[in-house]
């Protein structure tokens, strides 16, 4: 197991840290192993997948594993759970969790945004996590898990199921006494003053959050600025294929804290878009660090109308976001 912690998920312990994450793992404990929330899809309910805790209590990752992105209004105390699903590669539907109204235990994916997809969370006097459906016509409201059946629905709150938590990605701290496996260009002692000189000026897509558009589907915004900071290559290699060969590109890149770079963002080197897959918020010098993978840009559809739009192909950008309602419906 790789000690960066970029496979592993904490356990979340208050509402302040749901303003700080985007995605997140919904899990219950049940005979000392963590019961996350699965890719596996029925029509009625979510079924859980069993999987393993380090020694920490973290829950160590698996691909079996449903990753929701999540939308958390600190002033409405709401979250929204959301994922992505392709059913043919040209046609990305966003799907939201849901509670159902009615004498049943549901819990549902829907395209379609109401106010059963929104649940309130709200942590007890134990630290417990509750998190209720917000509408009222909802009574079943309270997710949970079934254990006997190992899955996930939404029961009346006197059900006697066990509630789950919400887990972010662990992300190591730096410490001072433990020698940092990074490669600065310069001393990162002198950084600021000398990533001044060494340094050079990036095209930068910082994700600004998202927006809902005219189908109420969750679209990510993008903003364009100029970031200052030291890019290195880190590994490459090809991918040998009969559709074609793919090229996978890792880079490093660091910068002065005050740049909120974080993941989602994009940087644009050398007539390639890079991701932001992983971030360091700042180290002992304040220096802050990002790992970065070049990505083909018809993969990220939001942040590729974004583009086009900046290029002044507005035509298109329109008509692609048009035709993607049309395929929808």
């Amino acid at each position: 197991m790789s000690d960066s912690g970029t496979n592993k998920y904490v356990k979340i312990t208050s509402l302040e840290e749901l303003s700080e994450v985007s995605n997140v793992l919904i899990a219950a404990t049940y005979n000392k192993n963590p019961c996350v929330l699965s890719t596996e899809y029925n029509s009625n309910n979510r079924p859980a997948y069993v999987g393993d805790f380090d020694e920490n209590e973290m829950i160590i990752y698996s691909e079996e594993m449903l990753l929701l992105t999540i939308q958390y209004d600190q002033e409405e105390n709401t979250i929204l759970f959301s994922y992505e699903y392709k059913p043919v590669p040209e046609v990305t539907l966003t799907y939201y969790l849901c509670a159902v109204a009615g004498k049943n235990n549901r819990l549902r994916s829907t395209t379609e945004l109401t106010d059963a997809c929104y649940f309130v969370p709200e942590f007890d006097e134990e630290g417990k996590l509750h998190l209720t459906c917000l509408d009222e016509e909802v009574t079943r409201n309270t997710m949970q898990y079934n254990q006997q059946n190992n899955l996930f629905a939404c029961y009346l709150p006197a059900y006697e199921g066990i509630l789950p938590d919400l887990y972010k990605l662990y992300v190591k701290p730096p410490t001072p006494d433990q020698p940092r496996l990074q490669n600065h260009v310069i001393d990162p002692t002198f950084f600021f003053d000398a990533i001044l000189e060494f340094a050079f000026n990036y095209d930068w897509y910082p994700m600004m959050g998202y927006e809902m558009d005219e189908m109420k589907r969750r679209v990510a915004k993008f903003d364009h600025q100029i970031i200052n900071g030291s890019l290195q290559p880190q590994t490459g290699s090809i991918d040998f294929k009969v559709s074609g060969n793919t090229h996978n590109l890792k880079y490093k890149f660091y910068c002065k804290s005050l740049y909120r770079i974080n993941l989602g963002d994009f940087i644009y080197y050398k007539n390639r878009y890079l991701h932001v897959d992983e971030v360091q918020d700042y180290d002992e010098w304040g220096v802050r660090e990002v790992s970065l993978t070049m990505i083909n840009l018809t993969d990220y559809r939001d942040f590729e109308s974004y583009i086009k739009y900046l290029n002044g192909d507005i035509s298109v950008w329109f008509l692609q976001r048009h035709i993607k309602i049309l395929l929808s419906n």
